[in-house]
């Protein structure tokens, strides 16, 4: 029934209850957001004259976890990059088969008891989890399972030279987008660099390259 021009979503309107529910006007940009975040869930419309505070129990007039909503994705991952984000956390750029050049927050990862720990270092692969944000650059990492840190790399200057080489190639130059091909050649070329003998460093360097740059679709053509 009705009072006071307001109608209860229950169909009852308890003594006092007028005191905490306002009209929203029908020119709320938030009224679609309500009613497509209602068809999610399956849940009958909001009446007219209800507020959003009454129908979600929120403490405002404002969905604000409709507009936070993320899918958790996961992928197989290379560490390209990574640099200090806060006293805390740091940003990692992440190479993936399955959604290209991914930006993601490492949150609490400068903690001395965070969830990360020292995995998260360059060239290091792992499964990653990821909260992805719709419309966004930068996303979240949830969880990083390290399957090869590739440590030996950082002990050899030249070697670690040309694995940064392949990995600053694919973080400046790979499109958008999947291209599990990019991602096989990153990491063939990083495992070719850990099996090669000391002479051979350079030349792993220069195919590798050279086949990442084919795979991007720059390479020349050669005429003999």
């Amino acid at each position: 029934r009705e009072t006071s021009g307001l109608k209860a979503y229950d169909g009852e309107l308890r003594p006092g209850e007028h005191d905490r529910i306002g009209v929203i006007p029908s020119t709320d940009p938030v009224e679609s957001l309500v009613s497509r975040f209602a068809a999610a869930r399956q849940c009958p419309p909001r009446p007219a004259g209800l507020t959003v505070r009454k129908m979600w129990g929120l403490p405002c007039g404002r969905p604000r976890f409709f507009l936070s909503m993320m899918a958790l994705v996961t992928t197989q991952a290379i560490v390209l990059h990574t640099f200090p984000y806060s006293e805390s956390s740091k940003i990692v750029r992440l190479a993936t088969p399955d959604h290209g050049v991914m930006s993601v927050v490492a949150r609490g990862a400068h903690r001395l008891r965070s969830r990360f720990g020292a995995r998260i270092q360059a060239m290091s692969e792992g499964t990653a989890s990821v909260y992805v944000k719709l419309n966004r650059d930068l996303h979240t990492l949830a969880e990083f399972d390290v399957t090869r840190q590739r440590r030996e790399l950082a002990a050899d200057l030249a070697r670690y030279a040309g694995a940064a080489s392949l990995a600053e190639l694919v973080l400046r130059c790979s499109p958008e987008g999947p291209h599990p091909e990019i991602y096989a050649m990153l990491q063939g070329g990083l495992d070719w660099l850990l099996e090669a003998d000391a002479s051979e460093v350079d030349g792993v360097t220069l195919a590798g390259l050279w086949s990442i740059v084919g795979g991007l679709g720059f390479a020349p053509t050669l005429e003999m």
